[in-house]
């Protein structure tokens, strides 16, 4: 009998590991998977109901908008950039959880996590659709609507990405209802205390700044929508039963 060398036995093994090992998935794979098995329609067929009420929610506080100082539109701005995001997040996480299936669902193939990975990855675009209605409305002309946009979508990444941290650490039925006055008071206690001088901050702030710190809340918050992507089923059981 021949013996194999130790290079081919070294050859043979990595073979038979590379063969048995699945590559981890990347997010974007994994946010596709979901889409091409579930499907839209069943992915949004609950949410309905949660953003009639968003729009009107927004559409109540889009009224009183036009009525607050010009002199503070920066941090107007800044405060009710990621208000859609915020609103469809907490309608949508309140009548989850008070569906009677949400424990069932924590324990499918694709977990309610998953399922909420992928819908704020889409709130997020709707998002940014609402940052740039926003922005165009508060900016005067094309050169400052290139000012302020990069300044909304600071506002709308950083919100976006606390909301995930605390929603994927914190498992609790108030968790989204935290978020939002957690944000407000991010967004408004600021001007309380410096009242002008934070207007001159956010205004004074320059465009490579805002830009970079957009990036990075972005980045991060792509981060915990693959964290949340990677919830292990027995994580979601935990959840389940207890």
């Amino acid at each position: 009998m021949i013996e194999p060398t130790q290079s081919e036995k070294d050859k043979a093994i990595e073979s038979i590991i590379a063969k048995g090992l699945r590559k981890p998935r990347s997010m974007w794979s994994a946010l596709y998977e979901i889409r091409r098995l579930i499907g839209f329609r069943l992915i949004f067929w609950d949410t309905a109901q949660a953003l009639i009420l968003s729009v009107a929610a927004l559409a109540s506080v889009s009224l009183v908008i036009p009525f607050l100082p010009v002199a503070y539109r920066y941090t107007v701005l800044f405060s009710c950039s990621p208000l859609l995001f915020v609103a469809i997040l907490l309608f949508t996480e309140a009548l989850e959880r008070t569906n009677s299936l949400y424990e069932l669902k924590l324990t499918c193939k694709f977990t309610i996590h998953h399922i909420t990975a992928f819908r704020t990855m889409c709130y997020s675009l709707l998002g940014i659709v609402f940052c740039v209605g926003i922005t165009a409305y508060q900016a005067n002309n094309t050169q400052e609507l290139l000012r302020l946009f990069p300044l909304s979508l600071c506002a709308l990444f950083i919100c976006a990405f606390i909301s995930l941290y605390l929603m994927r650490r914190f498992v609790g039925k108030l968790t989204t209802v935290i978020v939002a006055i957690l944000w407000f008071s991010i967004a408004f206690i600021p001007l309380a205390i410096f009242r002008d001088k934070w207007e001159q901050l956010l205004s004074g702030l320059p465009v490579a700044i805002t830009i970079s710190i957009a990036v990075l809340s972005c980045a991060l918050f792509l981060l915990e929508i693959k964290k949340l992507l990677e919830t292990k089923k027995t994580e979601a059981a935990y959840y389940a039963i207890g």
